[in-house]
């Protein structure tokens, strides 16, 4: 495998199971420099589990982003989809960003 980093929970996640063998192109994902499995083993139980059960997905190699400064509030207000300027500290709210064009480019928690 090329230089990735072990997700935050990637070993927790994967225990038991050696990947020091898979290839990057079948057997991992490279996600922002993290390698992730493309499946823990039988896509089929995944599926059946993540609808009608529950799922524990690694989302640690997701960006991070940090605005701050006199302005934040408002470019945030200004290119999400919902006011977030007014939200207390230590709260987070999912919000969908745009392009100029109105299409979804990404949602996030805030």
């Amino acid at each position: 495998m090329p230089d990735l980093q072990a997700s935050l929970f990637y070993h927790f996640l994967n225990r038991g199971r050696d990947f020091s063998t898979g290839d990057l192109n079948r057997d991992f994902i490279d996600w922002n420099g993290h390698a992730l499995p493309m499946h823990q083993g039988n896509a089929e139980i995944e599926y059946k589990a993540i609808r009608h059960s529950a799922a524990l997905f690694d989302v640690s190699p997701i960006g991070k982003i940090t605005i701050k400064g006199r302005g934040a509030g408002e470019l945030l207000d200004h290119v999400m989809t919902r006011k977030v300027s007014n939200l207390e500290n230590n709260r987070a709210a999912y919000v969908i960003m745009c392009n100029a064009d109105g299409t979804v480019r990404d949602d996030a928690m805030i």
